[in-house]
């Protein structure tokens, strides 16, 4: 008997990248990976069950768009990553228990941002 991997912790291990496989654990729930070196992150589309990803204190450049169909995600915590530009386009608009995002410390750009961003209960971009 198999039991599902519902949380992956990985913080503070200077992680340069994580395997293709960590974006198609179905039954994953949280992902905590701060604390790294991670540029990038693996295609999400397959972690359907995820409730919360903390990828703060990284070196993330981008996320990947197909977090946005992340159906369960609640919490997205991505807090000082300087070089964070954007975040995904559709973020929220296949979220209905999406309550908080978090991108202190982040390049975020309000022209690029603001407008994804419609029925969030908490938003601490600054």
């Amino acid at each position: 008997h198999h039991t599902p991997t519902r949380v992956r912790q990985a913080s503070c291990n200077l992680l340069a990248s994580l395997p293709e496989s960590a974006g198609r654990l179905m039954f994953l729930r949280r992902l905590e990976i701060s604390g790294n070196a991670l540029r990038t992150l693996p295609s999400l589309a397959g972690a359907r069950s995820l409730r919360r990803l903390d990828a703060s204190s990284n070196r993330l450049e981008s996320l990947p768009d197909d977090l946005a169909h992340c159906a369960e995600l609640a919490e997205l915590v991505v807090n000082a990553n300087p070089s964070l530009e954007a975040l995904p386009a559709d973020l929220g608009l296949f979220q209905p228990s999406l309550r908080g995002v978090w991108a202190r410390g982040c390049g975020l750009t309000t022209h690029k941002t603001f407008n994804i961003i419609i029925n969030f209960s908490r938003i601490n971009l600054l």
